[in-house]
């Protein structure tokens, strides 16, 4: 009996100490994530920017603070972010795509484009970059070449198919408007 006693106890202590290194992160970087994870974004955020004060060089960092506050929808300082994700070394392929993303939601269409343009080059996500890409060119009233890059992201990805045919028809619904206000008012010039 005392065998069988001892080795439970032992087992349960074994299994413990496990669960308790698996469970707890050790750096404030791990910590962050986790909580990102979690959806825990202002903790996140506060955990995440000290990581980023701990390594400044980290693209880890700075690619999940960015995630952070893209989700907090605060566009301008996920930019920064996300920039640094992509830029330094090593650079985080992801943050690409979430960069584009932010900048279109910033509204800053050149420099998505010229993200786009780096995504479309490295082949990162061809269809998720075109869709984009149409989207960028909706935004910039390009609508033959939004047009286009949706169709591309449809033939990309089946997935995308429903998303782009609707973007796609809000483009042509658009033209169609333009069309008729200016038949309706006698204006051909």
């Amino acid at each position: 009996m005392p065998f069988r006693r001892r080795l439970v106890c032992y087992v349960l202590t074994c299994g413990f100490l496990t669960t308790l290194a698996v469970a707890q992160p050790t750096s404030s970087l791990e910590r962050g994530i986790t909580l990102y994870q979690r959806e825990q974004d202002d903790e996140a955020a506060a955990m995440l920017k000290k990581a980023r004060q701990e390594d400044p060089n980290s693209t880890r960092a700075a690619y999940y603070l960015g995630l952070v506050y893209k989700r907090l929808q605060n566009y301008t300082v996920a930019k920064t972010h996300l920039t640094d994700a992509v830029t330094n070394t090593p650079k985080i392929k992801e943050a690409l795509i979430e960069l584009i993303e932010v900048l279109y939601q910033l509204g800053e269409t050149d420099e998505a484009l010229k993200w786009i343009a780096v995504a479309s080059d490295t082949g990162i996500r061809p269809a998720q970059t075109a869709f984009l890409k149409g989207l960028v060119l909706a935004k910039r009233g390009e609508s033959p070449e939004a047009i286009t890059a949706f169709k591309n992201a449809r033939d990309l990805d089946k997935a995308l198919a429903q998303s782009a045919d609707y973007q796609i028809g809000l483009i042509s619904r658009g033209e169609w408007w333009n069309y008729t206000r200016t038949l309706a008012s006698g204006k051909f010039y």
